[in-house]
């Protein structure tokens, strides 16, 4: 009851305030200050803390792809004389960058619906049936 009165209350003030047309601007902005002081507490920083020098980019990227050379894991879908050497991307057929991301596709849509140790040996059983996406396109139910 006391919710249903102070609504009344405000709508009422707003009816009779002559600066009717200038109370949503006003609010507007009030708002706005409020969610800048926000995620100003909430990150403690401003949106320049995001940017970096292209120097940092570079050493971030490298040391990245140097920690994923070590751990990363062996997947059937993964292509390792591509990841070695990126001069080789140009020499690959229009077939075999077909065929590389058929996989990569394929498996992504596994991995959308269980773990990757699951996946793997669905996956080579999948290739093995329909290696590419013409061959999938020919399969009957």
């Amino acid at each position: 009851m006391k919710r249903k009165k102070k609504v009344k209350e405000e709508e009422e003030e707003d009816w009779d305030d002559p600066t009717e047309n200038e109370r949503p601007k006003k609010r507007k902005e009030e708002q706005s200050k409020k969610e800048e002081s926000k995620t100003l507490l909430l990150h403690n920083h401003t949106d320049e803390y995001h940017s970096f020098e292209s120097e940092i980019i570079i050493q971030v990227r490298e040391s990245l792809l140097k920690w994923f050379d070590i751990h990363k894991r062996d997947l059937p879908w993964r292509f390792e004389e591509v990841r070695n050497d990126s001069s080789s991307l140009l020499s690959l057929s229009t077939q075999e960058i077909n065929r590389r991301a058929y996989s990569v596709w394929i498996s992504e849509i596994m991995l959308q619906q269980t773990r990757v140790a699951t996946v793997i040996e669905y996956f080579k059983k999948w290739i093995e049936k329909w290696p590419t996406v013409e061959d999938l396109a020919l399969a009957t139910l």
